[in-house]
């Protein structure tokens, strides 16, 4: 029941600040100028996760260079590759169908294993 309860926790969550992104901040393209990462140190590990540097013009035409928000473990981007992103609170998010469904992958798994668990259990 733990398990599901955080499955779902993180799905609700990804997908609110999802929302959040899509209405308040600033959609725009931006051009991967650097796929460079950093090593992320969780409890007894680490892990290299990428952080892809994205250079855009900002809602008032200033050129931006920034690091993306979300880090994955495999680099997705290519350097000099076009990505559409959302700038929000100071932070660059990436956006497109792929973060949509992994956002409501989250959801979706932690429900119907809560809904399993309350059910079946």
């Amino acid at each position: 029941m733990i398990i599901s309860s955080v499955l779902l926790g993180i799905g609700l969550l990804f997908l609110v600040r999802e929302y959040k992104f899509s209405q308040y901040g600033f959609h725009t393209t931006g051009t991967v100028i650097d796929t460079g990462g950093k090593w992320v140190y969780k409890r007894r590990s680490a892990e290299y996760m990428f952080y892809p540097i994205v250079q855009f013009y900002a809602e008032d035409g200033k050129l931006m260079q920034e690091r993306l928000a979300v880090g994955t473990n495999v680099s997705f981007h290519k350097k000099g590759q076009s990505i559409k992103v959302v700038y929000y609170d100071g932070l660059v998010y990436p956006r497109g169908l792929g973060w949509k469904l992994l956002n409501w992958s989250f959801f979706l798994s932690g429900l119907g294993a809560t809904v399993y668990q309350i059910y079946y259990w």
